[in-house]
C-alpha cells in the first residue's frame, strides 16, 4: 500500500505498526514522543546487528524538498543529534528529489510506503519501494503542472535567466503567461526546493536540479513533426535559404536538436535538420522548396506544442536557433547521440 495525503497526526498513529513491516531486519527497542520544546517529534531506539542507535525523527506531511529542508534545519540543531543520535525524517512518501536532499545533508529518511535510508557507523539500511504514490482519489487535472504548454514557459524563463530576481508581474509578463499560472508554477517549484520566494522576490537557487526535473518530464514527441526531402545538398546550403527569411515575420523559426546545437556548440556529426516553425506548414514547404516523403526525409518541420519554444531564440550568422534550454531538453533523450551533444552544450554554454 502506498501512503500519501496524510497529516502529521495520522503518520504518528500509523508509524509503530508500519515500522515492523518495513524494517523487518531492524529491532525496535523503544519509541518515545518528544515534548513540545524538542526539535524532534519521535525518538526510536533501534538495534541493527550489534549496533544500538537512537533515531531522532521529524515528521512531515510531505516528502518534497521544501518540507525536508525545514526538518533538516530543526534536526541538525537538536542537542541529541549533536551528541551522536541519528537524524531521520519521516513522511508518507518521499520524492526522488527529496531522497537526494536527505542523502546530501547526511539525514536518514523513512516513509510509510517502504522507502528507507539509514546510514550511521558501519550500518547501512537502504530500500526503495516499487510503488508509486496513489493518494486519495482526486479530480483529474486538465493539465500537468508545471510542464503543460503555458506553464512550461515559466520554467524556460527562469532557466534562461538563472541569476535574475523576479516578481510575479514581471515573471508572468516575460513568460507571456497569466499571473495565476505563474503563482501555481512558482508554488510547485518552491515546494521542490528549486526556487526561493521571499517578500515577493522570486529567485532560482537550483537551476541544475530544476533542469533535470524538467528533462524527466519532457517529451519531444509532444510536438508534431513533418518530414520532407530538400534539393539542397548540404546543411550550409540549407542555411542559405534560412538566411533569406531573416526579418520576414511571416516565417518565424528556430533550429533545434543537432542542427541547432551545431551553430552553438557543435560536437557530433548529423544528417537531419529540425526546425520549429510558426504558421502553416504548406507555406514553409513552398518557401523552402521541400518535397513530402513517406520515409527518409532529412528536413523536419516541427510544429511546437507551445510557442514558448521560440523564447529567447538566438541569432547565429543571421540564422535563428532555439535557446540553450530548449536545445538541451530536446537533445538529451534524442536517440541519435543526443545525450552526448546535450552534455557538451550544457558544459560549454549553460554552466549548470
Amino acid at each position: 500500500m502506498v501512503y500519501q495525503n496524510l497529516n502529521e497526526k495520522e503518520i504518528v498513529r500509523l508509524l509503530p505498526r508500519r515500522l515492523a513491516k518495513i524494517l523487518p531486519d531492524v529491532k525496535i527497542k523503544k519509541i518515545e514522543w518528544a515534548d513540545t520544546n524538542s526539535l524532534w517529534d519521535i525518538g526510536i531506539k533501534i538495534k541493527v546487528g550489534s549496533s544500538l542507535k537512537w533515531l531522532r525523527c521529524e515528521v512531515k506531511a510531505k516528502g518534497e524538498p521544501w518540507y525536508l529542508y525545514q526538518a533538516i534545519g530543526r534536526l541538525t540543531q537538536a542537542p541529541q543529534v549533536k551528541k551522536g543520535d541519528y537524524p531521520v525524517v519521516i513522511v508518507p512518501f518521499i520524492s526522488v528529489q527529496g531522497r537526494k536532499v536527505c542523502k546530501e545533508a547526511g539525514i536518514g529518511y523513512i516513509d510509510l510506503s517502504g522507502n528507507i535510508f539509514l546510514k550511521f557507523n558501519s550500518v547501512l539500511v537502504e530500500k526503495t519501494s516499487n510503488e508509486k504514490p496513489a493518494g486519495k482519489v482526486k479530480k483529474k487535472p486538465t493539465f500537468r503542472m508545471p510542464f503543460a504548454s503555458k506553464s512550461s514557459r515559466v520554467l524556460r524563463v527562469l532557466l534562461e535567466n538563472p541569476k535574475k530576481v523576479w516578481t510575479f508581474p514581471s515573471l508572468s509578463q516575460e513568460a507571456e503567461a497569466n499571473i495565476r499560472t505563474a503563482f501555481s508554477v512558482v508554488d510547485i517549484l518552491k515546494e521542490k526546493g528549486f526556487i526561493d520566494k521571499k517578500r515577493g522576490a522570486i529567485r532560482l537557487i537550483k537551476p541544475e536540479a530544476m533542469l533535470d526535473y524538467w528533462v524527466e518530464n519532457y517529451d519531444f514527441g509532444n510536438n508534431q513533426i513533418l518530414s520532407y526531402f530538400s534539393f539542397t545538398r548540404t546543411f550550409d546550403e540549407f542555411l542559405v535559404k534560412l538566411r533569406k527569411l531573416s526579418g520576414d515575420r511571416k516565417f518565424n523559426y528556430a533550429l533545434t536538436l543537432h542542427s541547432g546545437a551545431a551553430l552553438i556548440a557543435s560536437f557530433v556529426r548529423f544528417r537531419d535538420v529540425h526546425l520549429y516553425i510558426q504558421g502553416e506548414a504548406e507555406a514553409w514547404v513552398k518557401k523552402l522548396n521541400l518535397r513530402p516523403v513517406e520515409s527518409g526525409g532529412t528536413i523536419h518541420l516541427v510544429i511546437p506544442y507551445d510557442e514558448g519554444v521560440f523564447y529567447n531564440k538566438q541569432s547565429v550568422n543571421n540564422v535563428s536557433v532555439a535557446c540553450n534550454t530548449q536545445l538541451y531538453i530536446d537533445l538529451i533523450n534524442y536517440p541519435a547521440r543526443g545525450k552526448e551533444q546535450a552534455d557538451f552544450l550544457r558544459e560549454k554554454k549553460m554552466r549548470f
